[in-house]
């Protein structure tokens, strides 16, 4: 922090910034240094008054602003208000001023006098859940039971984050930092989270789904998500798509997946593309028909694959999905 020069005017709002305030990487909150960053996280509050839970996602440099700009993820005790707040943390004071929908309240009785609160400036796994951990080590020399305080909110809440704040975790400039982290977390949500993930437009929440999908066992699936990954690979024809759709159902099916492996890995074999063909029958069973679309895909793409594998393919994924 040393090597970064201190904006030494005192200011709400950074000069000549672009965007909403906070909530964009161009229109950063400042504050002074970590503690102020703590400082002003546990004084905001939510429209009705409640507290937030934090800890920092990463952070982001853009050539504009001097020093690197901190991602946070919020979430108020409540399990309400899911989001993302920017702070530029090489200033001389903190801003006075709260984002859209949240109110400052900087003689609030956790960090009136000291830079304590209900979060972290380093990242949490299952977030906010595994906040205790944290609160022990980094305010272990306050004399406040901030763990008594989470601890009250956690026991009575069900933290899980929304698809819709998933999709903007996924679009954040230093997702790369802490994605097989969300991944790994996510496979704690029940299956029936991801569906809304595969049928939205955003191919970053497909592939985020299909990975955390990944992380459950033989036996987890379900009617619906069967259709939702053939749904998503006739709509898509992408391959990254088809290729972790299949890695869903080589570890929820695969005695399906051996299957229908079969197919193409007897197609690698020069001129068995007739051969192959005489071997796709699927069995007359709405699971296996769903997952044998993702293989169909694939081996109507082969090198190896001869006219009438191609459009036997195209057919039987018509008959499929419609």
């Amino acid at each position: 922090m040393s090597s970064i020069p201190i904006n030494n005017d005192e200011y709400d709002e950074m000069p000549d910034s672009i965007g909403i305030f906070g909530t964009t990487l161009t229109n950063p909150i400042p504050v002074n240094g970590i503690n102020g960053q703590i400082r002003y996280l546990s004084s905001l509050r939510t429209a009705q008054g409640d507290q937030l839970f934090f800890h920092r996602l990463g952070s982001v440099e853009i050539n504009d602003i001097k020093g690197a700009i901190d991602l946070f993820e919020i979430v108020s005790v409540e399990n309400e208000n899911w989001g993302l707040l920017y702070l530029h943390m090489y200033n001389s004071s903190n801003s006075n001023k709260a984002p859209n929908g949240f109110q400052l309240d900087y003689n609030n009785s956790i960090s009136k006098n000291y830079p304590v609160g209900l979060g972290s400036t380093n990242y949490i796994n299952l977030f906010p859940n595994m906040i205790f951990m944290f609160l022990n080590q980094e305010y272990k020399n306050f004399n406040i039971d901030l763990n008594g305080i989470a601890d009250k909110y956690l026991q009575k809440n069900n933290f899980i984050r929304t698809s819709k704040h998933i999709l903007q975790l996924l679009e954040t400039e230093c997702v790369a930092t802490f994605y097989s982290k969300l991944v790994k977390n996510s496979a704690s949500y029940p299956i029936p989270f991801f569906f809304s993930l595969l049928e939205t437009e955003s191919i970053k929440g497909n592939l985020f789904a299909l990975s955390c999908l990944q992380r459950f066992e033989e036996g987890d699936g379900t009617e619906e998500l069967f259709r939702l990954i053939s749904t998503l690979c006739y709509k898509r024809k992408d391959l990254g798509i088809i290729t972790e759709s299949i890695k869903v159902i080589e570890k929820i099916e695969p005695e399906i997946h051996e299957y229908c492996n079969g197919w193409l890995e007897m197609l690698e074999i020069p001129n068995t593309s007739e051969l192959v063909s005489r071997m796709i029958q699927i069995p007359d069973n709405i699971k296996t028909n769903y997952l044998s679309v993702p293989y169909l895909y694939m081996i109507g793409n082969h090198k190896n694959a001869q006219k009438d594998l191609i459009e036997m393919s195209v057919s039987k994924i018509s008959s499929i999905i419609f």
